[in-house]
């Protein structure tokens, strides 16, 4: 009887947090003229634009590698930062679900990332398209893509339960996590190339979490190469830490947003 009730508990858990991120996803295009559609067209029309640039207006020579490289990196880093902006305001936004409705409160961050990782598929989706017409070449090494992806998942949603909590005591954290961003977008190797800088900015390789997983994606969407096992345990080690650190804030400092009007 325990079994099942635990059974029973872990799936209505699973089933809340599927149909929060369902109605978040959707509550984004809703009063769209083109509705739902818009995920789809959105990521398509972006990778057009970059071809076009850097093939016709800034590098009149670009490669096809380098559109897909410049969009998996942009891919990963909008992925990262609109889930974190988000995240930033969560607990706020969604105390109401704290305040009458019996939910783990973690489950609204972990809703919030599978929200955005709807959109994030699609992006993945018109790559692979646009990948097929460049004749980008795949084998089973793709699969090493899941670990990657659920590694970036934890990492977001560790990183919106810190903010989240920081933000309840400091409203100027908006501002200062754009300058953040930024720094963090032209410290990552999206639009330059990673060999060349971390050979002598080894920081940079361990130092961020999203490097390395930007360069094993490109090495499993775009080269077909083994990835890097070890800059993957790095990545993990970082992702367990943030998601710990970031449990540990939501346990002590949540209740703040409950209490506030």
């Amino acid at each position: 009887m325990r079994d099942t009730a635990t059974i029973s508990t872990s799936q209505l858990r699973l089933e809340r947090i599927w149909v929060l991120a369902k109605t978040d996803f959707v509550q984004r295009y809703y009063g769209s003229g083109l509705g739902l559609i818009w995920a789809l067209l959105n990521p398509l029309l972006r990778i057009i634009v970059y071809y076009l640039a850097f093939t016709y207006l800034i590098y009149r020579d670009a490669s096809a590698d380098f559109i897909l490289y410049l969009f998996l990196g942009l891919m990963i880093w909008q992925y990262f930062s609109e889930n974190t902006n988000k995240g930033l305001r969560l607990l706020k936004a969604k105390k109401y679900l704290v305040q009458n409705v019996e939910i783990n409160k973690v489950d609204i961050y972990l809703s919030s990332a599978l929200s955005t990782s709807f959109s994030f598929f699609l992006n993945v989706v018109v790559y692979f398209i646009f990948a097929a017409f460049f004749d980008v070449q795949y084998s089973i090494r793709l699969l090493t893509l899941l670990p990657v992806f659920v590694i970036l998942y934890l990492i977001v949603v560790g990183v919106s339960m810190l903010l989240s909590c920081v933000f309840l005591y400091f409203k100027d954290l908006q501002h200062l996590w754009d300058i953040i961003l930024l720094v963090g977008m032209w410290s990552l190797p999206i639009f330059w190339d990673y060999n060349i800088i971390l050979e002598e900015y080894q920081i940079l390789l361990y130092g961020n979490p999203l490097t390395g997983l930007l360069i094993n994606t490109r090495y499993a969407m775009l080269y077909d190469s083994p990835i890097d096992w070890m800059l993957m345990g790095y990545d993990l080690l970082y992702a367990l830490i943030i998601v710990a650190l970031g449990l540990l804030a939501l346990e002590k400092f949540s209740h703040k947003a409950v209490e506030t009007q």
